[in-house]
């Protein structure tokens, strides 16, 4: 264990963090069928590609914080198929950025070149957009709602909890630990910067699925803390995955003049990339990191009473 360690809760609590856990991890893999739905019905727009790589993404926080209860067979099942829409949902986000900087350089947006560049960026995104909607078909044809039954029936039993309590408590305890290591640096590089955002969206689905059992202030502040700090990492990190996207469409560009303009974009790219890795650096001072520091000993010390 780190940090203070942890109380025993009731039973009855963890009957409702049972019962919450299950509504959480059932909605969350409901609403990706839905996304995909969507998505094979031609709706693809930015904000639901992004709602579906989120939703891919805590879902699979859900069934590694519940592993120990989930039947083996279904949750290996339902991880692979959500690292694989994450992994293509992801691929169709990054384009959509990446047209979306192109638009704002004023260098290239309305020129030939640019014209040029958004054309090969939107032959890229439908050929990504096929996929995605092939994976669609196959997940509205591979019986997703029972297989999400069948995930989910254990937790349904209420004297599963003997056995697991003390593994979901130590794996709290583990996320929590590794976000509060990773807010002790000043996360000047894109690699850290990178790892203190990955540390800190665990942190916050961890304590999503246990809000029924943690109705504590320590929660809740650690929570709107964790919103604030991914709204200012999402600047960093976008701005460094555009300027990969953009070298990966320079190398694969057959013009010379489109490979110059890929160029051209990426260097504005990682210019705007550098500004925003220092102003965050700027705002996640000292005071700042102690104050997540604290929070994440109140949690250690008092999320599971």
């Amino acid at each position: 264990m780190v940090g203070t360690e942890l109380g025993s809760p009731t039973r009855s609590r963890w009957r409702r963090f049972q019962g919450g856990a299950r509504r959480i991890l059932e909605q969350g893999l409901r609403s990706i069928v839905q996304l995909l739905a969507d998505i094979d019905h031609g709706r693809t727009d930015p904000d639901r590609i992004h709602d579906l790589r989120v939703a891919a993404r805590r879902s699979l926080a859900h069934l590694s914080l519940l592993r120990d209860v989930l039947p083996g067979r279904p949750r290996r099942w339902f991880r692979r198929r959500l690292r694989l829409l994450h992994r293509v949902a992801a691929r169709v986000r990054d384009l959509d950025i990446v047209a979306a900087r192109i638009g704002g350089y004023r260098s290239v947006a309305g020129s030939r070149c640019g014209r040029r560049l958004l054309a090969k960026l939107v032959a890229s995104r439908r050929a990504a957009e096929r996929r995605l909607r092939r994976l669609a078909v196959l997940t509205g044809a591979s019986g997703w709602e029972e297989r999400v039954g069948r995930l989910c029936a254990p937790l349904r039993h209420t004297d599963v909890q003997r056995c697991w309590q003390h593994r979901v408590r130590g794996r709290l305890e583990r996320v929590i630990d590794r976000f509060r290591r990773a807010g002790r640096r000043r996360c000047r590089g894109e690699a850290e910067i990178h790892g203190l955002r990955i540390a800190g969206k665990k942190l916050r689905y961890h304590l999503d699925a246990f809000a029924t059992l943690l109705p504590n202030q320590a929660v809740n502040a650690s929570r709107d803390s964790l919103h604030e700090l991914q709204d200012r990492l999402g600047a960093c990190t976008d701005r460094a995955a555009s300027a990969r996207t953009m070298r990966q469409l320079q190398r694969a560009a057959s013009a010379r003049r489109e490979r110059r303009g890929w160029r051209r974009c990426r260097h504005a790219e990682q210019a705007a990339a550098r500004r925003a890795r220092r102003a965050f650096t700027a705002w996640w001072d000292r005071d700042r990191r102690r104050t997540f520091r604290r929070h994440c000993r109140e949690l250690l010390g008092n999320t599971l009473p």
